[in-house]
């Protein structure tokens, strides 16, 4: 037979129990934001590059085809 102290015992480890397990998933919570945060910069990093690189690939187009008029009206 269970007493009152016991019960009482055991109901506080289960809160214990609770307060760990909510501490353990808000710091998941913690990391994940961190990391979505990291990857939403190096997103942003990449979306940088690659606008840079259609810029370059652009102008060395442009600069081809006027090589090549040149090299045909020669």
């Amino acid at each position: 037979m269970i007493t009152a102290i016991e019960g009482g015992q055991d109901l506080a480890r289960s809160i214990e129990l609770a307060a760990q397990a909510t501490d353990a998933v808000s710091s998941h919570i913690d990391d994940v934001r961190e990391l979505s945060l990291s990857t939403g910069a190096a997103a942003s990093q990449v979306l940088s590059s690659a606008t840079d690189l259609e810029k370059q690939a652009s102008t060395l187009r442009t600069q081809m085809q006027a090589f090549l008029s040149k090299i045909r009206a020669a």
